[in-house]
């Protein structure tokens, strides 16, 4: 991964389909170099477009069954920021301080690293072919010109030896405590780890670890050279940072690019769950440890996020195969003799 702007695009073999992204933040061209256009000084105020999806009107997370919805979407070039302020918005704009699209509110605002010249930060970029997973948003068109936003980690480079902090960015939420909830979230094939889940600290470097009460992270390294080109895609599922009840397995890329992950917790049962492709993954019994205060996103290297969403209820493992029994048999002056078979559910990916 190089400083300054580019094109990157996804070669891992199994997604279908180009995805053509342009990722990281100019550095040079923040730091005054490297052309551009830009700028200039000038005594006339621009006036900033307003975006297509109006303020909210209320305080807190949505009433359900949707909680917190985001498309990172900006197509007009604007969002709105935490104090209700219109901000331009562009490729390589850092997501913190932004709100979430719903529901659109001063609560409701993108914590994660602060800009800083060479930090890492989650920051806006665009996808394309779409997320085909992903609902029409008014903030992805711009007169009939549709453009998918997602959110990618301009992270550390794997090639320099940079450190990894593994950076955040989250959402306040305040999790029920008598009803199940779910976080999801899309997220393509580059090289790098994504991870979504729910935590207790406000951190914004390597909170999952620490406090992530219920997370789920895929690894797509495999698929690329420097990660070994075994092309073996592995996922992992922690509860209470990394000493609680865990799992993990392997995985095939979905076959749109956009991998689905999702995570509930059920605070009546004390269950976490996993999902990933519409498969579940992993239900383990689990206990928080702290009152979950937080919901988002933690990554490494080229992680990306798409299509997020909080929403009421939780993940439910598929019911076990049923018992299949042979038809008696019997010869003369025997008992028959039934024999049945009791198959495990397939939950483990291949």
């Amino acid at each position: 991964m190089a400083n300054g702007r580019f094109r990157a695009r996804t070669s891992t073999p199994r997604p279908a389909g180009a995805r053509l992204m342009e990722n990281l933040e100019g550095r040079v061209l923040l730091s005054g170099g490297g052309g551009g256009g830009g700028g200039g000084g000038g005594g006339g105020s621009i006036v900033l477009p307003t975006p297509a999806i109006a303020a909210g009107t209320f305080d807190g997370i949505g009433s359900g069954p949707t909680y917190i919805r985001e498309s990172f979407g900006f197509a007009q070039g604007t969002r709105y920021k935490q104090n209700g302020d219109i901000r331009a918005v562009n490729i390589h704009s850092n997501v913190n301080g932004i709100r979430a699209e719903f529901p659109n509110n001063k609560t409701e605002t993108w914590v994660g690293p602060p800009e800083t010249t060479g930090g890492q930060e989650w920051d806006f970029a665009v996808v394309g072919p779409a997320d085909p997973y992903e609902p029409y948003t008014p903030l992805q068109d711009n007169a009939g010109s549709y453009s998918d936003g997602i959110l990618f980690l301009n992270g550390a480079s794997f090639l320099d030896g940079t450190p990894d902090l593994r950076p955040n960015a989250l959402l306040p939420f305040a999790a029920p405590t008598a009803s199940a909830y779910t976080v999801s979230a899309d997220s393509v094939g580059f090289f790098g780890k994504t991870a979504i889940g729910f935590t207790t600290s406000g951190a914004v470097n390597r909170n999952f670890e620490t406090s992530g009460q219920a997370w789920l992270e895929i690894n797509s390294m495999a698929n690329f050279p420097a990660g070994g080109s075994t092309f073996i895609d592995t996922w992992e599922f922690h509860t209470g940072g990394l000493t609680g009840p865990s799992a993990s397995g392997t995985f095939n890329q979905d076959a749109t690019g956009f991998n689905r992950l999702a995570v509930s917790y059920d605070p009546v049962n004390r269950v976490a769950a996993a999902s990933l492709n519409g498969v579940v993954v992993a239900s383990l019994p689990y206990t928080l440890n702290g009152a979950i205060k937080y919901v988002g996103i933690e990554g490494s290297w080229n992680a990306n996020v798409d299509n997020f969403a909080v929403k009421t209820g939780a993940i439910t493992p598929p019911p076990p195969d049923p018992v299949v029994a042979t038809a008696p048999t019997s010869t003369a002056g025997t008992t028959g003799i039934t024999s049945d078979v009791l198959t495990s559910p397939g939950s483990v990916l291949a």
